[in-house]
Order: C-alpha cells, then sequence, then structure tokens
C-alpha cells in the first residue's frame, strides 16, 4: 500500500485496531506468552520461594 512520507505509522495503528476489533468481535483472541516450570522440589524450597514474594511484595530486602 502506498502511503504519504509519514503517514504510514498513522495507517499501520488504524489497521491494526481494526483487524484487533474484527477477531474480537468474532471471538477470536491472540495468544498471550506464558511460562510454565514443572519439576519436584521439596517443602524447603517451597518455603524460600514464598519468603522470597513476600518480600519483594513488601518492596523489601530479602532475608538470606
Amino acid at each position: 500500500m502506498m502511503t504519504k512520507p509519514g503517514e504510514q505509522f498513522v495507517i499501520r495503528r488504524n489497521a491494526s485496531a481494526m483487524i484487533r476489533n474484527a477477531f474480537k468481535e468474532n471471538g477470536i483472541e491472540f495468544a498471550v506468552p506464558t511460562v510454565q516450570v514443572a519439576g519436584d522440589r521439596d517443602a524447603e524450597v517451597d518455603a524460600a520461594v514464598a519468603r522470597y514474594a513476600a518480600h519483594a511484595r513488601a518492596g523489601a530486602e530479602p532475608a538470606p
């Protein structure tokens, strides 16, 4: 598609929005990247992870 110089970004943004809206109206969802980690962990590791997460949410330095 040909556009006037400098207008290509506006046209691309509008086209993307129209596509996104058409997908939404038809019940089509975009994929969202996720990470899943699996494995055998013992209770001590689970407790350490929970402590670290609690400290991170509180904004404190995690204890060693």
